[in-house]
């Protein structure tokens, strides 16, 4: 693809990318806040209004950019023999890390592998033999969902996201913010991985994929880093 051809279209993709991380912060928790920033906050405040007050509008919004995204799917599949694998590369770069940044708005998921490792590091509690319940005084219980219960998830992803968790000198933001990072990591190297294993075709079709880019990259689900670890 011409350089010009290829700028135009890395960034409609690069805006779609910003649209989606931008609709995500609808989404905050109520009982969340990332900072305490005044202009931060102003922001924050309006998307919330939409999110929570406003869902035939988050509704149209969020309808329109899974369209946008399928679209793109499908175009970059149709037209791939047109940009060189360093142009590709480009925007699967691009697109994840702006997703990267994106609020995890539809799985909780994270929160309780955040709280698992936080279990074992700061209280020194072993996850399945105890509940967050058990520490009401933690105002990341907040977050949270299935707090009844111990952690359902197995020793190995535990072992793996304990020095993410580490990373995040136990501040609530920049422990989400390094999640975020071994999701991407997770990602990137799943793609790579196929890319090498599978092909070009495979390569494309899992790496631009919209479900595996959100549920990777902004939902950060722990099969990612299974499906890496797999390849």
């Amino acid at each position: 693809m011409s350089p010009f051809k290829f700028f135009l279209f890395s960034a409609f993709c690069f805006l779609l990318s910003l649209s989606f991380l931008i609709y995500t912060y609808t989404q905050v928790d109520l009982n969340l806040t990332l900072s305490n920033n005044t202009i931060y906050q102003s922001i924050q405040s309006q998307l919330t209004n939409i999110g929570y007050f406003n869902r035939p509008l988050s509704t149209i919004i969020f309808f329109s950019l899974v369209l946008f995204c399928t679209f793109l799917y499908f175009l970059v599949l149709k037209i791939n023999k047109q940009f060189t694998v360093k142009q590709l590369w480009t925007l699967i770069l691009g697109s994840s890390l702006i997703v990267t940044l994106s609020y995890p708005a539809f799985a909780h998921d994270i929160f309780n592998y955040m709280f698992d490792a936080r279990t074992v590091v700061k209280y020194g509690q072993n996850p399945y033999f105890t509940t967050p319940l058990n520490f009401k005084e933690d105002d990341w219980i907040r977050f949270m969902r299935w707090t009844h219960v111990g952690s359902v998830y197995p020793p190995g992803w535990l072992v793996t996201s304990i020095p993410f968790y580490v990373l995040g000198l136990g501040k609530f933001t920049l422990t989400l913010l390094s999640f975020k990072l071994l999701g991407v990591i997770s990602y990137l190297a799943s793609s790579w991985l196929m890319l090498k294993i599978a092909g070009r075709k495979a390569w494309i079709l899992w790496s631009f994929n919209p479900m595996v880019i959100i549920e990777s990259l902004s939902s950060v689900h722990n099969e990612i880093t299974m499906v890496a670890f797999t390849l």
